[in-house]
């Protein structure tokens, strides 16, 4: 799913690895803003773990670009 239609495509179409990490790492710093707003336990949990969710995909699309690089080299 692309993130933003002027955003650049890879080959294939669909948002290139950097501009997915791009996405993540700035939803889960809303994800982190959201959680130091709320008030009930349970919903700053929930934003906890979104932002959670998307760190690690993060960190799989890094791994995934050094795993890239590192068979090229």
């Amino acid at each position: 799913m692309p993130i933003d239609p002027d955003a650049p495509k890879d080959q294939a179409g669909g948002a290139s690895p950097e501009d997915e990490i791009e996405y993540f790492q700035a939803r889960a710093e809303q994800e982190l803003e959201l959680a130091q707003k709320a008030n009930a336990p349970e919903v700053v949990a929930a934003h906890f773990e979104m932002a959670s969710e998307y760190l690690e995909r993060v960190a799989a699309l890094q791994r995934a670009i050094d795993d890239d690089h590192s068979q090229h080299s």
